[in-house]
């Protein structure tokens, strides 16, 4: 599939997804105080509600469906096997 060694196709990728992530940083971090701020200075409005919704669904909708379902089927705890 590739013909090149392990090492240089990684390392490439692993610097996109440093860039990747340096960007998002410098987008996402302002826009979260932003929108906390807002939130705090109108505690319990219909903009801190709005928000709070907003903030969770876009939070929530990067979790994979079955990560989702062992958290939620387990009413929130995380799954685990007990030892016998």
């Amino acid at each position: 599939m590739f013909q090149e060694p392990v090492g240089d196709i990684v390392s490439k990728r692993l610097w996109l997804t440093a860039k990747l992530m340096f960007w998002v940083m410098l987008v996402m971090v302002p826009m979260a105080l932003l929108i906390g701020v807002a939130a705090g200075m109108r505690e319990g409005s219909r903009l801190d509600r709005s928000l709070s919704t907003f903030s969770i669904a876009a939070a929530t909708a990067g979790i994979p469906a079955p990560a989702s379902a062992a958290l939620l089927g387990r009413g929130g705890r995380v799954a685990t096997r007990r030892r016998r």
